[in-house]
């Protein structure tokens, strides 16, 4: 009795923006080689995929690889990804099909188009991205990785989560080559993946820290806030939290210390307080813009800020 195998079934179309429903009249997929895909359209290069597969169920290989040969064809306007970035748009390489921010908050930006990041599978799916950048984003052991992440789980179950959580980031993304898996590590592709984080990182510091002079105009561009706030409670983000707010000090408190010594403390004085309104926790700005109002005489100002300058949650650079 010879065993039958059951025929494969297309999968349904995806509901919602650039869906193209398969028609019977046509054939299936049919209807995707017509549609025109907007550029950056995930949905509608999900459906290109979808229709590639029905093909391929279908015994039409041929008509698979032409919707195939589509979807890798379609890239977004570097348009976009600026506009999506108003702040950081400049900076971020023509290259770059992911964008990271991670201070002051967490945006992902893929193709020029936000990603939704509020479901709750999604937020753990990401956390494995955030965990990586707060590792330094190339050479991550997986292990200290699935220590991070799972520190309750054992041997080979955190190792197949981990596994797990790597293939949704990566479907997540719809860039698979932004991940790279390799001996045993983790890293970021930087042609295709940028982070505020390590742009902060590599920002040098004012040797003339005139008035929007460029890093550290780019430095209070990049930084809208501590790294990942909403995750400062996870022990695996505080060092890059701390290393980042260190760079962010370094670059803004030494030039407004190069304007005092040059006898202009109003200039030193406008550097100090935006940087307090980025970051209200580090001692050097309290305790620069307090020495500035003391130098002009404007002991009022000095009184109404000094809770800010003994505040508890105040804390030195570190060095």
């Amino acid at each position: 009795m010879t065993a039958t195998m059951p025929r494969l079934s297309p999968p349904p179309p995806r509901p919602g923006v650039g869906t193209v429903p398969l028609s019977p009249a046509t054939g299936a997929g049919q209807s995707h080689q017509n549609a025109a895909i907007p550029t950056g359209d995930h949905e509608g290069l999900r459906n290109l995929v979808e229709g590639a597969y029905a093909h391929l169920v279908a015994g039409r290989t041929s008509g698979a690889l032409m919707l195939l040969q589509r979807a890798l064809a379609v890239r977004p306007p570097r348009s976009d990804m600026a506009a999506a970035l108003p702040r950081t748009g400049s900076v971020v390489p023509p290259t770059s099909r992911v964008a990271l921010r991670t201070l002051g908050g967490f945006d992902l930006i893929i193709d020029g188009a936000p990603l939704a990041v509020g479901k709750k599978p999604a937020r753990r799916t990401l956390a494995l991205l955030k965990a990586i950048v707060a590792f330094g984003g190339r050479n991550v052991c997986r292990s200290s990785i699935a220590d991070a992440l799972w520190p309750d789980v054992e041997g080979d179950r955190a190792q197949n989560a981990l596994e797990v959580a790597l293939h949704r980031l990566r479907m997540r993304l719809g860039v698979p080559e932004a991940v790279v898996s390799q001996q045993g590590c983790l890293s970021l592709n930087p042609d295709l993946v940028w982070v505020d984080a390590f742009a902060l990182c590599s920002t040098a510091e004012a040797v003339h820290p005139e008035p929007g002079c460029g890093p550290v105009e780019r430095a209070f561009a990049l930084y809208r806030g501590p790294f990942l706030p909403q995750d400062s409670d996870c022990a695996w983000s505080a060092r890059m939290r701390d290393r980042l707010r260190a760079r962010f000090a370094s670059v803004v408190a030494g030039a407004a210390a190069a304007l005092e010594s040059r006898s202009r403390p109003e200039e030193a004085i406008k550097l100090y307080q935006r940087a307090i309104d980025a970051d209200d926790e580090v001692l050097a700005f309290h305790d620069g813009l307090a020495r500035c109002l003391g130098s002009l005489g404007r002991r009022p100002d000095l009184r109404a800020i000094g809770w800010r300058t003994a505040a508890p949650h105040a804390v030195p650079v570190p060095s």
